[in-house]
Protein backbone atom coordinates (compact mmCIF):
# COMPACT_ATOMS: atom_id res chain seq x y z
CA UNK A 1 0.00 0.00 0.00
CA UNK A 2 0.84 3.60 -0.17
CA UNK A 3 2.62 5.72 1.94
CA UNK A 4 1.84 9.55 2.67
CA UNK A 5 5.24 11.02 3.60
CA UNK A 6 4.79 14.67 4.75
CA UNK A 7 6.30 17.57 6.56
CA UNK A 8 3.33 20.04 8.14
CA UNK A 9 4.36 23.02 9.35
CA UNK A 10 2.05 26.45 11.04
CA UNK A 11 2.41 29.70 9.14
CA UNK A 12 1.23 32.91 10.19
CA UNK A 13 0.71 33.50 6.40
CA UNK A 14 1.90 32.04 3.33
CA UNK A 15 3.50 35.26 1.20
CA UNK A 16 7.12 33.80 2.13
CA UNK A 17 6.49 30.36 1.07
CA UNK A 18 5.32 31.61 -2.37
CA UNK A 19 7.90 33.90 -3.31
CA UNK A 20 10.21 31.35 -2.60
CA UNK A 21 8.57 28.58 -4.47
CA UNK A 22 8.56 31.14 -7.91
CA UNK A 23 12.20 31.87 -7.28
CA UNK A 24 12.90 28.52 -7.28
CA UNK A 25 10.56 27.89 -10.46
CA UNK A 26 7.57 26.01 -8.55
CA UNK A 27 4.45 25.23 -11.03
CA UNK A 28 1.23 26.30 -9.31
CA UNK A 29 -1.56 23.46 -10.16
CA UNK A 30 -4.25 25.13 -8.90
CA UNK A 31 -6.92 26.77 -5.85
CA UNK A 32 -9.84 24.47 -4.53
CA UNK A 33 -12.62 24.82 -1.35
CA UNK A 34 -12.24 21.16 0.30
CA UNK A 35 -15.49 19.80 2.24
CA UNK A 36 -13.66 16.96 4.27
CA UNK A 37 -16.44 14.73 5.90
CA UNK A 38 -14.53 11.91 8.48
CA UNK A 39 -16.74 8.81 9.15
CA UNK A 40 -16.22 6.09 12.08
CA UNK A 41 -18.51 3.61 13.36
CA UNK A 42 -20.84 4.41 16.18
CA UNK A 43 -18.11 3.19 19.00
CA UNK A 44 -15.35 4.99 17.62
CA UNK A 45 -13.51 2.19 16.49
CA UNK A 46 -11.29 3.84 13.59
CA UNK A 47 -10.26 6.91 15.99
CA UNK A 48 -9.51 4.57 18.74
CA UNK A 49 -7.19 2.89 16.49
CA UNK A 50 -5.68 5.51 15.28
CA UNK A 51 -6.68 5.44 11.25
CA UNK A 52 -9.24 8.09 9.19
CA UNK A 53 -11.97 7.76 6.73
CA UNK A 54 -13.06 10.80 4.40
CA UNK A 55 -14.78 11.66 1.77
CA UNK A 56 -13.65 14.82 0.64
CA UNK A 57 -15.52 17.11 -2.29
CA UNK A 58 -12.71 19.85 -3.35
CA UNK A 59 -14.59 22.57 -6.15
CA UNK A 60 -11.89 24.24 -8.19
CA UNK A 61 -11.56 27.98 -7.92
CA UNK A 62 -11.44 28.26 -11.42
CA UNK A 63 -13.59 25.88 -13.29
CA UNK A 64 -16.46 25.32 -10.49
CA UNK A 65 -15.93 21.51 -11.08
CA UNK A 66 -16.08 19.07 -8.21
CA UNK A 67 -14.01 15.79 -7.46
CA UNK A 68 -15.40 13.45 -4.74
CA UNK A 69 -12.18 11.42 -3.50
CA UNK A 70 -12.52 8.56 -0.44
CA UNK A 71 -9.50 8.33 1.84
CA UNK A 72 -8.30 5.71 3.79
CA UNK A 73 -5.58 6.71 6.28
CA UNK A 74 -3.51 3.93 8.59
CA UNK A 75 -2.52 4.13 12.12
CA UNK A 76 0.92 6.97 12.10
CA UNK A 77 4.22 5.14 11.73
CA UNK A 78 7.65 6.06 13.46
CA UNK A 79 9.50 9.20 12.17
CA UNK A 80 10.15 12.77 12.63
CA UNK A 81 7.64 13.00 9.63
CA UNK A 82 4.05 12.33 9.78
CA UNK A 83 3.99 8.70 7.96
CA UNK A 84 1.44 6.62 7.28
CA UNK A 85 -0.87 4.19 4.93
CA UNK A 86 -3.17 5.70 2.55
CA UNK A 87 -5.99 4.29 0.15
CA UNK A 88 -6.98 7.00 -1.80
CA UNK A 89 -9.51 6.70 -4.61
CA UNK A 90 -12.24 9.05 -6.79
CA UNK A 91 -16.28 8.33 -7.03
CA UNK A 92 -19.01 10.31 -8.99
CA UNK A 93 -21.41 10.83 -6.43
CA UNK A 94 -19.55 11.84 -2.90
CA UNK A 95 -23.30 12.11 -1.39
CA UNK A 96 -24.40 9.05 -2.60
CA UNK A 97 -21.02 7.37 -1.06
CA UNK A 98 -21.62 9.35 2.14
CA UNK A 99 -25.47 7.80 2.19
CA UNK A 100 -24.01 4.11 1.59
CA UNK A 101 -21.47 4.52 4.35
CA UNK A 102 -24.36 5.93 6.75
CA UNK A 103 -27.02 3.01 5.32
CA UNK A 104 -23.78 0.02 6.69
CA UNK A 105 -23.13 1.76 10.33
CA UNK A 106 -20.67 4.54 9.36
CA UNK A 107 -21.11 8.29 11.09
CA UNK A 108 -20.35 11.60 10.37
CA UNK A 109 -17.94 12.64 12.68
CA UNK A 110 -16.54 16.04 11.52
CA UNK A 111 -16.93 17.87 8.51
CA UNK A 112 -14.80 20.83 7.70
CA UNK A 113 -14.10 23.33 4.93
CA UNK A 114 -10.43 23.92 3.79
CA UNK A 115 -9.12 26.29 1.16
CA UNK A 116 -6.03 24.56 -0.56
CA UNK A 117 -3.42 25.88 -3.02
CA UNK A 118 -1.35 23.69 -4.47
CA UNK A 119 2.11 23.40 -6.27
CA UNK A 120 4.62 21.19 -7.76
CA UNK A 121 8.21 21.41 -6.73
CA UNK A 122 11.10 18.90 -8.02
CA UNK A 123 9.38 15.81 -6.98
CA UNK A 124 6.87 16.70 -4.03
CA UNK A 125 3.92 18.49 -4.03
CA UNK A 126 3.98 21.55 -2.02
CA UNK A 127 0.40 22.50 -0.63
CA UNK A 128 -0.76 25.86 1.49
CA UNK A 129 -3.95 24.74 3.66
CA UNK A 130 -6.02 27.45 5.67
CA UNK A 131 -9.07 26.16 7.52
CA UNK A 132 -11.53 27.98 9.62
CA UNK A 133 -10.30 27.97 13.30
CA UNK A 134 -6.74 26.43 13.24
CA UNK A 135 -5.36 28.99 10.68
CA UNK A 136 -2.74 28.39 7.82
CA UNK A 137 -0.27 25.70 6.94
CA UNK A 138 1.99 24.30 4.65
CA UNK A 139 2.37 20.39 3.87
CA UNK A 140 5.14 19.24 1.62
CA UNK A 141 4.38 15.73 0.61
CA UNK A 142 6.77 13.59 -1.59
CA UNK A 143 7.92 10.43 -2.52
CA UNK A 144 10.06 9.83 0.60
CA UNK A 145 11.85 11.80 4.05
CA UNK A 146 14.82 13.02 1.91
CA UNK A 147 13.03 14.56 -0.51
CA UNK A 148 10.38 15.93 1.68
CA UNK A 149 13.35 17.31 4.26
CA UNK A 150 15.07 18.79 1.07
CA UNK A 151 12.56 20.76 -0.19
CA UNK A 152 12.16 22.18 3.31
CA UNK A 153 15.43 22.79 3.51
CA UNK A 154 15.13 25.10 0.24
CA UNK A 155 11.92 26.75 1.05
CA UNK A 156 13.35 27.72 4.32
CA UNK A 157 10.77 26.31 6.84
CA UNK A 158 13.32 24.01 8.33
CA UNK A 159 12.87 26.72 11.82
CA UNK A 160 9.58 25.50 11.58
CA UNK A 161 8.05 22.40 14.11
CA UNK A 162 6.74 19.93 12.06
CA UNK A 163 3.33 18.90 13.09
CA UNK A 164 2.27 14.90 12.70
CA UNK A 165 -1.01 15.56 13.82
CA UNK A 166 -3.48 15.92 11.02
CA UNK A 167 -6.31 18.15 10.55
CA UNK A 168 -9.12 16.33 12.14
CA UNK A 169 -7.75 15.64 15.15
CA UNK A 170 -6.52 18.88 15.60
CA UNK A 171 -9.50 20.72 14.94
CA UNK A 172 -11.76 18.36 17.06
CA UNK A 173 -9.45 19.09 19.94
CA UNK A 174 -10.09 22.39 19.60
CA UNK A 175 -13.72 22.27 19.52
CA UNK A 176 -13.56 19.81 22.59
CA UNK A 177 -11.36 22.39 24.28
CA UNK A 178 -13.78 25.33 23.66
CA UNK A 179 -17.07 23.33 24.92
CA UNK A 180 -17.78 24.05 21.36
CA UNK A 181 -20.04 20.43 19.91
CA UNK A 182 -20.05 21.36 16.64
CA UNK A 183 -19.35 18.53 14.27
CA UNK A 184 -19.45 21.03 10.74
CA UNK A 185 -16.72 23.51 10.53
CA UNK A 186 -17.44 26.36 7.11
CA UNK A 187 -15.35 29.78 6.75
Amino acid sequence: MPNEIEAKMKLESFDAVRRRMEELGAHRVGKVLETNTFFDMPDGKLVKEGKGLRVRDSRDDKTGEHRHVVTFKGPQGKGELKNREEIEFSVDDGDALAALLRAIGFEMILSFQKRRETWELDDCEVVLDELPILGSFVEIEGPGESSVMSLRQKLGLTDRPLIQTGYATMLAQRLEESGNDKRRVTF
